[in-house]
């Protein structure tokens, strides 16, 4: 089960730099005329990413993403995005959005401080599927706000997605290919990510953070707790650390009593792991181009044939098999 969340107050300003009736759009979409004068606007994730599609197609250009992209800026207010603003640098702004972005929208995005940088990844929360150009859209987001918040031209040293663009657009606007990988990602050097930001504003950032925090506590209070498991599950695979006791802390419970609540919701940790594992590998068999050792690693199993025998038990085949099979048709 998916869950709600509110529409951002930034989609005003959005739709009117970009010359986008509201009432137009949201008849396009099937969606409430009263949608954007409502107190607190929700969507699901479905109704929000046909909201965005049809915004889409309402651009005059074949790379829409980067256009919003661009078109996103400081003065269309929006309090996790301008938290973001208000950072010190990429690495906070980075560390905000991915604790407040989910307010706005089924995104996942995860920071990591590596040796050779600052890697953010993005998927999406479980059962939904985002599109390319949508994927496209935030990792452009993400470049334009280190570039405005610091006002250098940083480049990222690594641009990678899972659907890569065929425009050249994309690749002018990173100042590098966008490579197909396993992951959408994009990775900045540690002296990029740790460039002031000028847009930094911590007095601001904390007259708004009680009431983000507020919100969040209110989105997690409505979400089933076999959807948080999900979404951390999604988060921690390709780590190995999809065990109940990792999974468990993270949720801020002990293993025992999230063994009881999802007993309470009818399911077990087990058969959370089961169907999201399955499900992965699905996608990864059909829409991408994986060995099964690569696969077996993002699902978060140790050894490749521990993969190659579960997914055997689900499908009576192997991945393979399976990918060959589905191919064919």
């Amino acid at each position: 089960m998916t869950r709600p969340f509110t529409l951002d107050l930034s989609w005003a300003t959005l739709l009117s730099k970009l010359k986008i009736r509201p009432a137009d759009l949201l008849r396009q979409a099937d969606l409430p005329e009263d949608l954007f004068l409502r107190a607190r606007p929700m969507l699901q994730p479905d109704a929000f990413l046909r909201l965005w599609a049809e915004m889409s197609t309402n651009l005059d250009t074949d790379t829409p993403g980067l256009m919003l992209a661009k078109a996103i800026s400081p003065e269309a207010f929006s309090p996790p995005l301008f938290a973001a603003y208000c950072s010190p640098n990429l690495i906070v702004a980075v560390e905000r959005l991915a604790l407040y972005k989910p307010l706005i929208g089924p995104l996942i995005l995860e920071g990591h401080n590596t040796i050779g940088g600052l890697e953010v990844t993005y998927g999406a929360e479980p059962e939904v599927e985002l599109p390319a150009e949508f994927i496209g859209a935030e990792l452009a987001f993400l470049v334009n706000l280190a570039r405005l918040g610091s006002k250098t031209g940083i480049r990222p040293i690594a641009v990678e997605m899972v659907q890569p663009p065929v425009s050249k657009a994309y690749a002018d606007f990173f100042g590098r290919p966008v490579r197909k990988g396993p992951f959408n990602r994009v990775v900045f050097t540690r002296e990029d990510a740790e460039k002031r930001f000028l847009s930094a504003n911590p007095a601001l950032f904390t007259s708004f953070e009680p009431d983000l925090r507020a919100r969040l506590d209110q989105m997690e209070r409505g979400a089933s707790v076999k959807d948080k498991v999900r979404s951390v599950l999604m988060e921690s695979l390709p780590s190995g650390q999809g065990d109940t006791a990792t999974v468990a802390k993270r949720l801020g419970v002990s293993p025992r009593g999230l063994q009881r609540k999802l007993a309470a919701e009818k399911t077990s940790f087990q058969s959370e792991l089961r169907a999201l594992r399955r499900r992965l590998a699905e996608t990864y068999l059909l829409d991408t181009d994986l060995s099964s050792p690569e696969i077996a690693f993002l699902l978060g199993y140790a050894d490749p044939n521990s993969f190659i025998r579960a997914f055997h038990i689900w499908t009576g085949t192997t991945p393979e098999a399976h990918r060959s099979a589905a191919r064919a048709i």
